[in-house]
């Protein structure tokens, strides 16, 4: 069920750049729950749309990791298990330290512009309490630094924990007491990169992976178990009804 503040007709070009940005804040925010169904009709009619606009908006954000199709069951929210993230945050505990290294070695003076950018914004977002953008924005600060080591196969390795990161991060909410914790903690990651040493830097690096490492997986599920559809219900009685005629 999509809320108030993301419904309404939408009438005017870009569409289903629009729809994404509307789901995605839902998404981000927790409006819509890990594994929610999302019904291209349901949504059309909310929106005041055609269906073509919905599910090209649902094909963006699943190449963004925050939807998944399955197959004859339409879209749902996406989720991550318990075991898929205690691999990829340790992965990602090895990893960042790394890109972080590469990073330093650039030593231009504009190395640190994208990343003073990227908080500043960041800083805005948790000011107005923009959950969604907080989160992106988050993303992007880490995102930076593996684009900016100049390294091809550190941005490959970025490109396949980019989903389990941002699904994750959509979890952080509760484990923060405010919002401006998360701007206050990447200006700490910030300055240890500018002043260095780089063992310093690393190290930072890597406990910001591991902070919430043992409390966010608590809150986790185990391997993920999707109900049937309402379709797929009417569907197996149809088939239970046609066996029993035999």
């Amino acid at each position: 069920m999509l809320s108030a503040s993301s419904s309404g007709p939408i009438a005017y070009a870009g569409l289903s750049d629009e729809v994404a940005r509307r789901l995605r804040e839902q998404i981000l925010s927790g409006q819509l729950a890990d594994g929610a169904r999302i019904v291209e009709r349901d949504v059309a009619q909310d929106m005041g749309l055609s269906r073509g606009p919905i599910r090209e908006a649902l094909r963006q954000l699943e190449h963004e990791g925050l939807v998944l199709w399955l197959p004859r069951r339409g879209a749902r929210v996406a989720s991550i298990t318990r075991d898929d993230a205690e691999e990829f945050l340790a992965l990602r505990a090895a990893v960042e330290p790394v890109a972080v290294e590469f990073f330093l070695k650039q030593s231009t003076p504009e190395m640190f512009v994208p990343l003073d950018d990227c908080l500043e914004r960041l800083q805005r977002a948790a000011d107005s309490e923009d959950w969604p953008s907080v989160t992106l924005l988050h993303m992007e600060f880490h995102s930076l630094i593996y684009t900016l080591s100049g390294r091809k196969r550190l941005q490959r390795v970025w490109e396949l924990l980019r989903v389990p990161v941002l699904q994750t991060f959509r979890l952080h909410r509760p484990l923060v007491e405010s919002i401006e914790e998360l701007p206050a903690m990447h200006y700490r990651i910030l300055d240890a990169l500018k002043q260095g040493p780089l063992s310093a830097a690393k190290k930072v690096a890597r406990q910001h992976v591991v902070e919430y490492e043992q409390v966010l997986l608590r809150l986790m599920p185990g391997p993920l178990a999707i109900p049937p559809f309402e379709g797929d219900a009417d569907a197996e009685g149809m088939a239970a009804q046609g066996a029993g005629a035999k």
